[in-house]
């Protein structure tokens, strides 16, 4: 254990000097508004919130509402994100360890401690973080209990799959990945696999009442949007995972204008694409030679991504941040591409240092660009709110594309201004009204809504905040 602290304490500490950095500096978006919403209502009144959104799983509302007895600021918030972020870079060392050795244990902590990807999500007020985090301890306890399948080393692999599917549904994914090993690794249906499916089955009757809620009142999904969508999605959650979220910047409306993007981002994606192509290759090769180890893996970082595949021709699954149940065993592919290279003679050997020196040189890249690019961030909510208070009048009424997106204005605006959705407002209203504002955001365009503009008026002031979803920010006058 000494030798293990002597490898974690340091990554820690430049994990955590990493994730404090300019905590609270973005605006906290939609999602993390909600975040907050919702966690500080009474008890009664968040479950009710769950009745009607039960898509949002409770674990991390429940485990945010006394955090944030703290405060309710963009720092606490997040903070508690990252404690799960550091907690996973402690919890895929001793993963990695177990499964491939000491050597690969310790190159998975360094990736992790300074990933990218998975700094953005130690940095977001979301459950995120948490599912990541419960996706390692959870496999690394399915590891342990496939040692000893006993019925004591199942309790605890079956409590926490119970709390990672009350996190997020897509735990269920990973679970199912769990499975999968098992008859690809036994080739058949083995006791093994008869007692993983028997534990599975208790996890599933736990979570029978919040399925119950899930189904009996999900709200229609996106429909199936053909296979460009996969094909897309799949290798964007790759580049992610490599280069997180500063590089290839999704900023409003990047989908509508993504060849420019490419175009501008094409040496990162090259250096990126052979970087981790090399390293992935190595990895597969040195995984292939572990046996069971290197088929675990390769299931939890295969499976997910297919079942979601597969789920979305109902309704779409695939994201990258879903993903993040993934991740982890990505990390210990590269890990194990690195060690199976240096660890190699001739070109192979010169190849690990070449491609290392490489890793560190992206990986820093990435993180300067992280802090400090001035067109990377959340969305603008802080900046939006203070531009219409320092232009406003006490008497404008503020009207928004949708109430959902009030939410995260109030969170930052101070002004008396009358605020509520468009849809509320007719055109004579609207009409008689010598000036009012008009918001726009998470609308997937830029355009002013049409009744926004009454033919007695014109639009005499715009601004537009582009990170991420957007806001277009319109002051209508009278001619």
């Amino acid at each position: 254990m000494a030798r293990s602290l002597q490898v974690l304490i340091p990554l820690s500490i430049v994990q955590i000097a990493l994730l404090m950095h300019q905590l609270g500096t973005h605006s906290l978006w939609l999602d993390e508004v909600m975040s907050i919403n919702v966690a500080l209502r009474p008890l009664g009144s968040m479950f009710e919130f769950f009745r009607l959104t039960p898509e949002q799983h409770p674990l991390y509302y429940l485990l945010l509402k006394p955090w944030l007895s703290l405060g309710t600021s963009e720092v606490v918030l997040r903070s508690f994100s990252a404690v799960f972020t550091l907690g996973s870079l402690w919890a895929v060392y001793f993963l990695a360890r177990d499964l491939l050795g000491e050597k690969v244990a310790w190159v998975s902590a360094a990736l992790l401690s300074v990933s990218p990807y998975f700094l953005y999500y130690g940095q977001e007020g979301r459950m995120y973080s948490l599912l990541g985090f419960l996706a390692i301890v959870n496999s690394h306890l399915f590891v342990l209990w496939t040692q000893h399948t006993t019925r004591r080393r199942l309790l605890p692999y079956i409590a926490t799959a119970i709390l990672g599917l009350y996190t997020h549904f897509f735990f269920l994914f990973l679970l199912a990945a769990h499975s999968g090993f098992l008859l690809l690794r036994d080739r058949r249906i083995s006791r093994d696999v008869l007692k993983c499916v028997w534990g599975q089955f208790i996890v599933g009757v736990a979570f029978l009442p919040w399925a119950w809620v899930l189904f009996s009142n999900l709200p229609s999904g996106q429909p199936w949007k053909g296979l460009e969508h996969v094909v897309f999605g799949v290798p964007y959650t790759f580049m992610r995972f490599a280069l997180g979220f500063s590089e290839v910047i999704a900023n409003q409306g990047w989908k509508n204008d993504f060849g420019t993007l490419l175009s501008a981002s094409w040496p990162m994606l090259v250096a990126g694409t052979v970087v981790f192509g090399t390293l992935g290759l190595a990895g597969l090769a040195a995984l292939r030679r572990t046996g069971a180890a290197g088929l675990f893996v390769a299931c939890g970082l295969i499976l997910p991504m297919a079942i979601s595949v597969l789920a979305s021709l109902i309704v779409i699954l695939s994201g990258d941040r879903y993903f993040i149940v993934s991740y982890p065993f990505f990390v210990m592919l590269l890990a194990s591409g690195i060690v199976h290279l240096w660890q190699s003679a001739g070109l192979q050997f010169k190849l690990g240092l070449v491609s290392s020196a490489a890793l560190s040189v992206l990986t820093c890249s990435i993180l300067v660009g992280y802090y400090s690019n001035p067109q990377f961030g959340k969305t603008q909510w802080r900046e939006a709110a203070q531009f219409v208070e320092s232009n406003s009048l006490p008497q404008d009424p503020i009207y928004f594309h949708s109430d959902y997106v009030i939410a995260p204005f109030d969170y930052y605006f101070a002004g008396p201004q009358a605020r509520r959705p468009l849809s509320q407002a007719g055109s004579s209203e609207l009409g008689q009204l010598d000036r009012f504002w008009v918001v726009t955001a998470h609308a997937g365009s830029s355009a002013l809504p049409a009744q926004a503009l009454p033919a007695s008026h014109e639009v005499t002031l715009t601004r537009n905040f582009p990170f991420e979803s957007g806001i277009d920010i319109a002051l209508i006058s009278k001619r």
